[in-house]
């Protein structure tokens, strides 16, 4: 009598499973590295938009008194996809898209007047930091933005006022 086998071993169909296994979670590592890759160049087109706003806004005032995060909503500087549009903008908080807060205020120039701004980030990772403070916002007296604060401190608004210091000094600022 002669025996005729057919398919796969046990062995083999293991050997598959687990070769399958290890590209499995190999790609869902590469996926997961795209989407927040794709997350924090969200946060950098935001971050731009909003300043960009902020300038164009305050172009033909000669200081940035009133700017907050509601003078921006109801001026309609602040980009539509940072908040949400169903809350009164005394209520509304800007979310970037990594889902920290972000917060605006005005601040002192150089001269000790307020022809100037600043963005304050929370919620990023130590990667998601570095990318944001190494890219170019053109930070200069003339531009009005003077500072970005990144880190997971909470800072209360009355300190923000007369803030002319580097991030990097700030304890509060993580």
């Amino acid at each position: 009598m002669k025996s005729c086998e057919r398919g796969r071993s046990m062995i083999e169909m293991l050997g598959v499973l687990a070769i399958v296994g290890i590209l499995s979670v190999g790609g869902i590592a590469g996926y997961s590295k795209a989407m927040q890759k794709i997350k924090r160049d969200k946060v950098v087109t935001q971050l731009s938009m909003l300043v960009m706003n902020i300038r164009s806004g305050f172009l033909n005032q000669t200081d940035y008194s009133g700017l907050s995060n509601k003078l921006l909503i109801e001026a309609g500087m602040a980009p539509s996809d940072m908040f949400d549009a169903k809350e009164p903008a005394s209520q509304a908080e800007f979310k970037h898209a990594l889902g920290g807060n972000v917060s605006v205020f005005q601040s002192l120039n150089a001269e000790g007047k307020k022809r100037a701004f600043e963005v304050y980030l929370e919620g990023l990772t130590s990667d998601e930091c570095v990318v944001l403070v190494t890219t170019d916002w053109g930070m200069d007296n003339a531009s009005g933005f003077q500072a970005l604060y990144v880190g997971a401190g909470e800072v209360e608004e009355a300190l923000m006022e007369d803030v002319n210091i580097p991030a990097v000094s700030r304890p509060e600022n993580g």
